[in-house]
């Protein structure tokens, strides 16, 4: 029986070494991808960035508004006007002449061009007419006037002028002229503060999936060398029970440990593949195979005091940008109500030379001065509407006001608690790796009491189990510390940072 015991459990072990070289236990030498990278947090954020077609599209909304924004600069364009007209009279009594038939032929032409930076329009004209007259003189038997045609010689007319229309109260200086512009260049400014928000926020989800394939990876690399500590002590306990030094019991401990470390490593190798595939497809590739973690969870940032907060945000948060774009526009907007309810008086000059003669060649010779100048005035009786919408607009000021308070008060708020929170983690981090220190040295204790034949394998595993629970812990706080400041760096816009300038220009349109 002996014999036989010694065979079995030669056939047992044979099948457990053979169960470990497939699970993994023996781990093979795989080829590493060619092109295996190590990426870090930095490097990944920057290439969505560049990249990403979310991104590019965020952008892009910024540019579509610029388009719509600049479309409004054809009021300055010069405008070219022409009309081309013929006309014919019936015959008509005129007294003792009798017209008996009229044709006249005329085209006239104009350019002109609004001065958006006076509110003015210059324009110059030409005309150029011809009339043809047929008449004959009615007979009057009882003045002794018999019936007789004659024919007026025809006649060509031309002239060229000059004019120029000034506003002297209304749209003065060209405010109404440019309106629309100054409108759509504060709507593109918000399309391009929006657009970079919406952009950060995209890359605040990927950093954090980033965070987590990390916090993955560091479990993955905790749990392997779990595997082998837990592989090594199921040979050392087998040989221990061969020898009749340890139980049963013990090794069916040992092996059912080793199982439930190689099962959660395959849960975490799963999750981690899961993770590093979409990591791959954000950044444009087919897999994502061959990238590596090349980032330290564990790394401490530099604690931030409320005074700083309250500077960056009131600086640099594009939430409150947004605020004051829409501020400055409901400004733009009561000025131009303003100014439409001005009195409107304009100054019109015009002068020109002109001919006419009875040759078309002649007529050419343009000569003749024409000058004329006028006041034109006209005014809105009451203003209801006008009255409106200024009462609508600073009922809007306000509001806004308002709100760029309590959004300040409510980033403040948010982002001293995420600076608090921040200290408060630093500080956890710091007494885990203590617990993970004590955890390492109760489990080299256990172990060697165990070894000695003193102690119990439950309490070996106990503490391994332990020590890997503030390992786990450890990285668990790293990744959550880092997603905190993630998040904080996005609240004081520092994630996704664009050119000021962007957000800061002003254009007249002129």
């Amino acid at each position: 029986m002996s014999r036989l015991r010694r065979v079995g459990r030669f056939v047992i072990r044979f099948n457990f070494l053979f169960a470990f070289l497939l699970a993994g236990f023996v781990e093979p030498v795989l080829v590493k991808p060619a092109l295996a990278q190590d990426l870090s947090l930095d490097d990944f954020l920057e290439t969505l960035k560049r990249e990403h077609p979310f991104v590019e599209a965020q952008l892009a909304s910024g540019r579509v508004a610029e388009f719509e924004r600049d479309s409004e600069l054809g009021g300055r364009d010069w405008k070219f006007e022409a009309s081309l007209g013929y006309g014919y009279r019936e015959p008509s009594e005129l007294g003792l002449a009798v017209s008996e038939s009229h044709t006249d032929f005329g085209l006239d032409a104009s350019l002109s061009r609004e001065i958006w930076e006076t509110g003015g329009e210059f324009s110059v004209s030409i005309f150029d007419r011809f009339e043809n007259t047929r008449s004959r003189v009615a007979a009057q038997p009882e003045l002794g006037i018999s019936s007789s045609a004659f024919f007026v010689p025809d006649f060509y007319q031309k002239g060229v002028f000059l004019g120029y229309n000034q506003p002297l109260l209304k749209n003065r200086g060209g405010t109404l002229n440019t309106v629309q512009y100054e409108l759509k260049n504060f709507d593109s400014l918000l399309a391009k503060v929006r657009s970079a928000e919406t952009s950060e926020s995209f890359l605040l989800e990927a950093a954090r999936l980033y965070l987590s394939w990390a916090e993955l990876e560091a479990k993955k690399r905790i749990l392997k060398k779990r595997v082998k500590l837990s592989g090594s002590q199921l040979n050392q306990t087998r040989r221990m029970t061969d020898a009749g030094v340890k139980e049963n019991e013990d090794l069916f401990r040992s092996e059912e440990s080793f199982w439930a470390i190689k099962k959660n490593l395959a849960l975490v190798e799963a999750n981690s593949l899961g993770l590093q595939e979409q990591i791959g497809v954000l950044l444009g590739r087919k897999s994502g195979d061959g990238l590596r973690v090349k980032f330290d969870l564990l790394t401490k940032v530099q604690d931030r005091t409320v005074e700083e907060l309250r500077s960056k945000l009131t600086k640099q948060s594009r939430v409150l940008k947004l605020l004051n774009l829409n501020k400055e526009r409901i400004l733009r907007e009561i000025e131009s109500k303003e100014e439409e309810d001005a009195h409107d008086l304009d100054l019109e000059l015009r002068a020109g030379l002109t001919e006419g003669e009875e040759s078309y060649f002649s007529a050419f010779e343009v000569e003749k001065p024409d000058v004329s100048a006028s006041l034109n005035y006209s005014r809105t009786l009451g203003g209801t509407s006008n009255t409106a919408d200024l009462a609508r607009l600073a009922a809007r000021k306000l509001q806004v006001e308002k709100e760029y308070q309590s959004e300040l008060n409510q980033l403040l708020a948010r982002a001293s608690s995420l600076a608090k929170q921040l200290t408060k983690y630093g500080e956890v981090i710091d007494a885990n790796r203590k617990q993970l220190s004590s955890a390492v040295n109760r489990t080299r204790s256990e172990q060697k009491v165990y070894e000695q034949g003193r102690g119990e394998l439950n309490f070996v595993i106990q503490s391994q189990d332990s020590e890997q629970t503030a390992r786990f812990q450890l990285f668990e706080l790293g990744a959550a510390y880092q997603s905190l400041n993630l998040e904080l760096e996005a609240l004081v816009d520092e994630l996704f940072v664009v050119d000021e300038a962007e957000f800061s220009q002003k254009h007249s349109g002129r």
